[in-house]
């Protein structure tokens, strides 16, 4: 295991596994790219060093059939909770064609490997990361109402680390005794690298709104709005983090309205969250083509490399979201869900000499 502050190595190793590393992709060039918090950092095991870069696939097959060993990589910044603080990829996670039932990925060798590569990160983050934690509630827990409306009162503890976005094949290797929380599950929406379409409609390229609305900037008062139309617990000084747009009506003289009647923003991981339009303002097509306004910003946002890949996580039972989705050209290609764990059980620490030791 090792930390990594080479942006350009790291991202040059998850590049060949493009969508399935997307999310922890888009957070690294986040990383690098904006403000961080001092001990953010980024983990991979095994070292880097010992990581075979892979050569680009054209298949899935390609890679499931490749002789490169697993790795898992995760960016970890614990200052964030009780937002997400750990986003992970591991070569797990891509899938395996039913006709290839004997490579590696299938071996119990592979999944033992990659088991231990999980605990090793882990291990890594509790004893040098947790240890940086202060043990009393930070401001971003008291001051977070959302998460309080949503999860009531949480108990604080530095050892409680949230996983965003993780697959369901990560999740599977977490003990459930481990386990604090488990939101309802997703689905993970991916939009093809350079043409991502719906039936009928233009390519995702064209982002222009129908007559009597424009884009603009979002004022404080519009990302307070945003938050209330939400259940997912940001904090307002996240969503200032974020690139975001609105959508504003234009009255007749061409005067842009006061507040944004939709917006959506481009979330640390790339995707594309919290998007909402007013009822009013519904069935115009104004989600699909915010949707694709802000996956052309990616550039802008997270620098050159991953291509124009986008991706969303969405509820399976929000049909509304699921719908706009598919519009945009959106496919679900996997599951996954944000998961609580405690780092104490999950290692089965038992008295303070073990802690240290270990």
């Amino acid at each position: 295991m090792s930390v990594c502050t080479d942006i350009p190595l790291v991202l040059s190793l998850l590049d060949p596994y493009l969508p399935w590393a997307l999310p922890l992709y888009r957070r690294i060039q986040f990383h690098s790219t904006h403000p961080k918090a001092p001990h953010a950092c980024i983990l991979t095991s095994p070292p880097t060093s010992n990581i075979s870069h892979s050569p680009p696939r054209s298949s899935r097959s390609d890679l499931a059939n490749s002789s490169i060993p697993p790795f898992t990589v995760a960016h970890i910044d614990l200052s964030r909770g009780p937002e997400t603080q750990i986003w992970m990829f591991s070569t797990l996670e891509v899938p395996v064609p039913p006709s290839a039932s004997q490579v590696a990925s299938h071996t119990k060798e592979f999944n033992a490997t990659i088991n231990a590569q999980f605990l090793d990160i882990m291990r890594t983050c509790y004893r040098d990361l947790v240890s940086l934690m202060s043990g009393t509630p930070p401001l971003s827990y008291t001051a977070n109402e959302k998460a309080q409306k949503r999860y009531g009162k949480m108990d604080y503890s530095p050892s409680r680390v949230l996983f965003g976005t993780l697959h369901k094949d990560l999740r599977n290797l977490i003990p459930d005794h481990a386990i604090r929380r488990v939101d309802a599950p997703y689905l993970k929406y991916i939009f093809e690298e350079g043409g991502a379409h719906s039936p009928g409609d233009d390519t995702l390229e064209n982002d222009a709104l129908p007559h009597g609305y424009v884009y603009g900037e979002l004022s404080e008062q519009d990302l307070r709005r945003a938050l209330d139309r939400t259940d997912i617990p940001r904090s307002v000084e996240t969503l200032r983090t974020l690139y975001g747009r609105g959508v504003f009506t234009l009255n007749a003289s061409g005067e842009r309205g006061k507040d944004a009647i939709a917006w959506g923003f481009l979330g640390v991981d790339g995707s594309l969250s919290s998007l909402h339009t007013e009822v009013e303002h519904r069935g115009r097509g104004l989600g699909v083509r915010l949707s694709r306004h802000l996956f052309g910003k990616q550039r802008q946002v997270f620098g050159n490399g991953g291509g124009q890949w986008g991706h969303a996580d969405v509820a399976e039972d929000n049909a509304g979201s699921r719908r706009v989705m598919e519009k945009v050209g959106g496919q679900v290609m996997w599951r996954n869900g944000w998961v609580e764990i405690e780092l104490e059980d999950y290692l089965g620490y038992s008295s303070t000499a073990e802690k240290h030791t270990t």
